[in-house]
């Protein structure tokens, strides 16, 4: 996991097969919420920032 701070907002990135195994080893549902249109605006900011060519590059430098 990494948490990636956009603004004021904090993102917590989960891989998706570390998802399913933290929420079995929960015993129960986590409830993953999708981005907002707004948070989609800060993420494609953060994307450029950073002159990542693309989202698998993004993904790299996150450790996803």
């Amino acid at each position: 996991m990494q948490t990636l701070t956009i603004g004021k907002r904090k993102f917590v990135l989960i891989a998706e097969r570390d998802f399913r195994r933290l929420q079995k080893r929960a015993g129960e549902p986590i409830v993953r919420e999708e981005l907002g249109a707004d948070a989609m605006r800060q993420l494609k900011v953060y994307r450029k920032n950073r002159k990542a060519a693309s989202w698998t590059s993004v993904k790299r430098k996150l450790g996803l």
